[in-house]
């Protein structure tokens, strides 16, 4: 009898060999379902920008904003630096996806905020912001957040 020829439940004989290959082909059949990051960044609209701290990124959605007035933000980890690059080019409202709750003074620009939602940042007036966003400053950021000109916004 072939030692590397074993008996499984079901009272068949195969070769290890073969269950290696069938273990690799269930393996890939998992991860090739779930659809890739690259399948899954060119599904979205060209205004998403996700920013995984890549320079040409942040280049790309500069031009996009100044050409549109509008960007969608995802992950983002440095948010008060993209809202302050973003402020430089015009005037901005961010807004997570809803109505704006507040208008506030940023960086000399006006600058909503949503809730628990938003950016804050310790100069705003803090009787204005709820508890949560008070102590959060700064670190409250959903995962999309929309960057838009003021004048973009009714």
């Amino acid at each position: 009898v072939d030692s590397l020829a074993c008996n499984d439940l079901n009272g068949r004989r195969r070769n290890e060999k073969e269950r290696k290959k069938e273990r690799r082909w269930k393996q890939k059949a998992t991860t090739t379902s779930r659809p890739t990051n690259k399948e899954q960044m060119d599904d979205r609209p060209e205004y998403w920008f996700d920013l995984d701290g890549k320079q040409e990124t942040e280049e790309r959605m500069r031009e996009y904003y100044e050409e549109n007035g509008f960007v969608v933000v995802l992950n983002v980890i440095n948010a008060e630096q993209i809202a302050k690059s973003l402020v430089e080019i015009g005037g901005m409202v961010g807004v997570e996806f809803g109505n704006l709750e507040t208008y506030d003074r940023f960086t000399g620009n006006r600058y909503g905020v949503i809730g628990k939602d938003a950016i804050t940042t310790p100069q705003m007036n803090e009787n204005r912001l709820s508890p949560k966003v008070r102590q959060g400053a700064i670190t409250l950021l959903p995962k999309r957040f929309v960057f838009a000109k003021a004048n973009t916004i009714s």
